[in-house]
């Protein structure tokens, strides 16, 4: 029984490890003007959409029988974000990515996201 709850402890010690690096994005302050002018811009980009709330948001699923390369989806999800969208994060956007499907990874990026890897 001793052996059982140890087992228990080890596992949910190690859940709590892993949701720690999870990055938790701020909430979008962009202004509704923004958002508006944000939205018109964007609206014809297949699956993104722009929200009333701030939210650049991208989801893409990859077909069945195959699998999101983690490393590439990393690196791409950053430097959209972080590069090609670097101004809307500043205006106060958050931008939400979701790569759904085998391997796949949600990532949410904001302005102080991309400044803190940037230096590491």
């Amino acid at each position: 029984m001793k052996m059982r709850k140890c087992l228990l402890l080890t596992m949910l010690a190690g859940l709590a490890a892993c949701n720690t690096m999870n990055y938790q994005a701020s909430a979008p302050t962009a202004a509704p003007e923004l958002v508006a002018v944000l939205q018109d811009e964007l609206k014809e980009i297949q699956d993104l959409k722009v929200t009333d709330e701030g939210y650049i948001d991208y989801y893409v699923w990859v077909p069945e029988g195959y699998q999101w390369d983690t490393h590439a989806i990393k690196k791409g999800g950053y430097e959209w974000a972080c590069e090609d969208m670097i101004n809307a994060l500043r205006q106060g956007f958050v931008v939400r990515m979701g790569f759904k499907g085998k391997g796949g990874r949600e990532e949410h990026y904001d302005f102080a996201r991309c400044e803190q890897e940037a230096t590491n």
